[in-house]
């Protein structure tokens, strides 16, 4: 591939997917190609310059993605064979996603090029962070996303296959919304008052809107939450916590890093 414009929309939580989305694009500007990041969640329409290559990346979440992630896909302009490529970051499996999220992309007229699932820390993780095991996902994943963003220019990259039906049927039950309504009854996102510093950081960077302010306090509205960890994962005094999860605050780059 030779001077290529690619389009990079990536959604990210606690930044796991933005930094290996971030590699990717380094790699891809090494190479002397131009790379435009773009926010899925504020990406209503999805916006493409002639001749660009579209890369979408985001996190995994019960084998498939969360709703606003699905419901980008889903209004994705016609592909009229523009090439597409796909990552996503992950804490465990997702059970061959790629060939669901294939097959969508392909019957909108897009030419799949290459797909990559990486293994990062969990935004869940419990008490004490498994500091180690995580310095050496990250450093694992991010020498892969040289390998595959170099892959993609050569050609070489591969999609993987999989079972489409488990994340077919998940991603019903995501469109829905009933999983993150499930999870978020299971494992409540709270506000600890007495910590909280009205910063606003919270309620001006949730992806959903699902953040309101009352008493000068945030709130979370748990009917559009769909429990990301952003907020968990940034706030600067700790504040924002999951109840009845015995965990740290994890995310994978500072505030500054993850709104550049």
């Amino acid at each position: 591939m030779q001077n290529l414009n690619i389009e990079f929309y990536v959604f990210s939580g606690t930044g796991n997917t933005k930094l290996i989305a971030d590699k990717i694009g380094e790699r891809f500007v090494e190479r002397g190609h131009s790379v435009g990041f773009h926010k899925i969640e504020e990406s209503t329409v999805c916006s493409l310059r002639d001749n660009s290559v579209l890369g979408i990346a985001f996190p995994v979440a019960f084998f498939t993605s969360y709703p606003l992630v699905l419901k980008f896909l889903s209004n994705l302009p016609k592909g009229n064979g523009r090439r597409v490529f796909l990552i996503g970051t992950m804490a465990g499996s997702g059970m061959g996603l790629e060939r669901y999220f294939k097959k969508l992309l392909k019957k909108k007229g897009y030419d799949p090029i290459g797909a990559e699932l990486f293994l990062m820390p969990s935004n869940y993780n419990n008490n004490p962070t498994p500091v180690e095991l995580n310095k050496n996902r990250v450093a694992n994943a991010l020498a892969r996303a040289t390998v595959f963003a170099d892959e993609l220019m050569d050609g070489s990259a591969k999609w993987g296959k999989g079972l489409p039906i488990i994340t077919g049927i998940w991603s019903s039950l995501m469109r829905s919304k009933l999983c993150t309504k499930l999870f978020y009854f299971l494992l409540p996102i709270k506000v600890d008052n007495s910590k909280c510093i009205k910063c606003m950081r919270c309620f001006e960077n949730c992806p959903t809107r699902a953040i309101y302010i009352k008493d000068k306090f945030p709130v979370i509205n748990n009917k559009l939450c769909e429990s990301c960890q952003r907020c968990v994962g940034f706030c600067p005094t700790h504040a924002i916590y999951v109840k009845g999860k015995n965990s740290e605050q994890y995310r994978a780059m500072e505030f500054e890093d993850f709104n550049s």
